[in-house]
């Protein structure tokens, strides 16, 4: 879709805050009554591009085996994303109200947590799991995308699978 497209093209640029609608149309070539035909504002859109990315990051993953490999496996591809992408990412956590991170999350959230419903886990109700799980991810790639990204991806994964399933956080 151009809007998205356009929308991306300025990421690599600008922050999320600092683009208008005006420059979105500007770029794809579209008049703003199409856009305001498509989309309510610049968030929706946004979180129309995150979830092409979203939906384009899980098509490459088949559920099977456990729950934590699952979780890792998206976690890889989320990270080898962030690492091609890094303009786009530091647009998406570095805006003034973290929109993109938020939305970024509730995708990754609504996913997890239908994955946990699937395999029944009761232990602990499904939103706060999945809540609990995908924010402490995303914080290590907050984290490690601010340092640098010194870290090789097969490191980080390796972190993330020690806090999560090897349970030696603490």
């Amino acid at each position: 879709m151009y809007l998205a497209n356009a929308l991306l093209e300025l990421l690599k640029t600008k922050s999320f805050d600092n683009i208008k609608v005006t420059e979105i149309c500007d770029k794809a070539l579209i008049h703003k009554t199409t856009f305001y035909n498509h989309f309510e504002d610049k968030y929706e859109l946004l979180n129309y591009v995150l979830l092409q990315m979203h939906n384009d990051i899980i098509s490459n993953i088949k559920f099977e085996g456990s729950l934590i490999d699952y979780y890792l496996s998206v976690a890889k591809y989320y990270i080898k994303y962030i690492k091609n992408n890094p303009k786009l990412f530091k647009s998406i956590i570095s805006n003034d109200n973290r929109t993109g991170i938020i939305l970024f999350e509730k995708l990754y959230i609504k996913d997890i947590e239908e994955k946990i419903n699937k395999q029944n886990i009761q232990e602990v109700p499904s939103n706060y799991a999945a809540h609990f799980y995908v924010s402490a991810v995303l914080a290590i790639l907050s984290e490690w995308f601010i340092g640098g990204m010194v870290e090789d991806e097969d490191t980080l994964l390796n972190y993330i699978t020690i806090l999560v399933k090897k349970e030696k956080a603490f």
